[in-house]
């Protein structure tokens, strides 16, 4: 229910009445995949489900963005270091110019 919420912006898609609405919503907006995934975790919701019977339908999806974080953690990482050497690197004028 919470990841309908999300999908519709409102706490009014997971309201029994409202479901058909939100779902088309969420049809028209996103992809089958989340589609896929709010129906399975709707249907049936006396089994416990687990991480494991969901990363099939968002896998690829998931490793995507896992990918692009790290990416993304490289580039500040690099950045980090180039602040880290400047800093060094300012040090050593500041001292040889007080020599």
């Amino acid at each position: 229910k919470v990841v309908l919420a999300l999908a519709c912006n409102s706490l009014a898609g997971i309201q029994r009445e409202n479901l058909q609405k939100a779902m088309e919503l969420v049809t028209i907006n996103y992809s089958s995949d989340l589609k896929n995934l709010i129906l399975y975790l709707l249907t049936d919701q006396n089994r416990l489900r687990s991480v494991n019977d969901i990363m099939p339908m968002i896998g690829a999806r998931f490793y995507t963005q896992l990918d692009a974080a790290q990416m993304r953690n490289d580039v500040i990482e690099e950045d980090l270091a180039k602040e880290v050497q400047n800093g060094r690197l300012f040090r050593l004028l500041a001292k040889l110019g007080t020599i």
